[in-house]
């Protein structure tokens, strides 16, 4: 029997269902929390609880949860070394904190051993979560599609690294789901931005802190500098 988090009271919400939360391949009624530390391999990675509300903590969805991948800090990523700390410094470190995975470009994913955390119990395999996200074309989100030849927008990858560059040392971007989201990871496990080009509204909508904006429209390749500004002063903003 697997042990559940009991440290403090949480509240498990119903999971948003929009285009950039990424269907599950089980339903949430079958999720658990569990301390970081109990987390095993193949156990996919659902949500954390980093906001509170009423004394309670609130699970916090990923918009793409991941199968863990339990290993020891590497102590040389970009996660276990920033500008702001270092793993070594920390006493205990192995006992102390978690790792559930890894990014080739974030590197360790890196939770204190306590904290709480939303799973699917595993073993999941990535077939299995592919199969709960795959979708026709007609069902694609508008801004999956290609911009013809020439139009001159700017694709929210290129938004992202952008707003990633601005942001600093400990800032990463990677490209989302078809193509429709940047995600930005910064230098604390609090620092999860989202960037969306709403494929309805033409609007640019950032989603990260337990809220979300809508800064500006649809901007155009020659203003990519300027946008990229008015994003990361508005995240900087909200990180501090």
């Amino acid at each position: 029997m697997r042990r559940l988090y009991d440290l403090s009271p949480v509240t498990i919400p119903e999971r948003p269902t929009e285009d950039d939360h990424r269907p599950l391949p089980a339903p949430l009624s079958e999720a658990i929390v569990v301390r970081a530390r109990d987390v095993e391999d193949g156990d996919l990675v659902v949500a954390d609880f980093n906001e509170k509300k009423d004394g309670r903590r609130v699970a916090d969805y990923f918009y793409e949860p991941y199968i863990a991948n339990i290993r020891s800090l590497c102590g040389e990523c970009a996660a276990c070394v920033t500008d702001r700390s270092d793993v070594a410094d920390v006493a205990d470190a192995g006992t102390r904190l978690a790792v559930l995975g890894y990014d080739h470009t974030a590197g360790c994913e890196i939770w204190p051993a306590n904290a709480p955390v939303l799973i699917l119990p595993g073993p999941w395999t990535e077939t299995q979560v592919a199969a709960a996200i795959s979708t026709t074309d007609e069902d694609k989100p508008e801004a999956a599609q290609e911009e013809p030849e020439g139009s001159g927008y700017a694709t929210v990858a290129d938004i992202g690294r952008a707003v990633a560059a601005l942001l600093g040392s400990g800032w990463t971007a990677w490209d989302g789901p078809w193509g429709v989201t940047s995600r930005l990871s910064g230098p604390t496990d609090r620092d999860q931005v989202v960037i969306q080009i709403h494929p309805h509204l033409e609007e640019i909508c950032i989603r990260g802190y337990g809220h979300e904006t809508f800064p500006r429209g649809k901007p155009n390749s020659k203003d990519l500098p300027a946008v990229a500004l008015a994003l990361a002063f508005l995240i900087h903003q909200e990180q501090h």
